[in-house]
């Protein structure tokens, strides 16, 4: 694996965002830039595919990733993953269960790869790692409670319209289409229910 530059922006970028967990030390740093992949991505492309049973942690610097079912038919997004969030093959690092469908790229940019070998041998003596982990995975495990908050309700509408109010910033960044594929409802009634809300927040305004 190449190391990454010290002066790569995204990488410094994701130094940065660790930094506001722990005091990070000169050796994190080369830690990371040696046991981390630093993609490009293009949107579209797939990271990662159930056949493969590989045990990789995607980090995303820049961009936007999913974990979609790729069953026949119409698609669903299972999770989703913003700048500072993260995805991972299995359910857990200490998992044998491998992620169904595919992870793949929503939005062009940049992520770091990082396998779970080097974390799980890192683990256990490094506070820093250990703080690293537990971020990336409570903001996941937030996210997923969320949609499923949203998802509580059987009319679509409703859906559309707690979810809008639970994860504002998942709505302003992802599609219509999107939108629909996470909260299992259709894009027609994404497009008009957002409507009928931004008809309503004029109003009060």
């Amino acid at each position: 694996m190449k190391p990454i530059h010290p002066n790569n922006k995204p990488f410094r970028d994701f130094l940065q965002f660790w930094e506001r967990y722990c005091t990070l030390e000169d050796y994190h740093a080369k830690w990371a830039s040696s046991h981390m992949e630093l993609m490009p991505v293009k949107r579209h492309q797939v990271l990662y595919d159930e056949s493969l049973s590989r045990k990789d942690f995607f980090v995303v610097c820049r961009g936007m990733l999913a974990n979609v079912d790729t069953a026949p038919g119409k698609r669903r997004i299972l999770n989703i993953a913003i700048r500072n969030m993260s995805l991972a093959t299995t359910s857990h690092l200490f998992s044998d269960s491998y992620a169904a469908g595919q992870i793949v790229a929503l939005r062009s940019g940049y992520v770091l790869r990082v396998p779970y070998r080097y974390l799980l041998e890192t683990l256990p003596q490094d506070p820093c790692i250990q703080a690293l982990v537990s971020v990336f995975n409570n903001k996941q495990q937030r996210l997923l409670q969320l949609v499923r908050r949203s998802c509580l309700s059987n009319s679509p509408r409703e859906r559309f319209r707690q979810f809008s109010i639970l994860l504002p910033e998942i709505l302003a960044q992802t599609t219509q289409r999107e939108q629909a594929e996470l909260l299992g409802i259709s894009r027609d009634t994404v497009q008009k229910t957002g409507k009928e809300l931004l008809f309503a927040t004029r109003q009060t305004k």
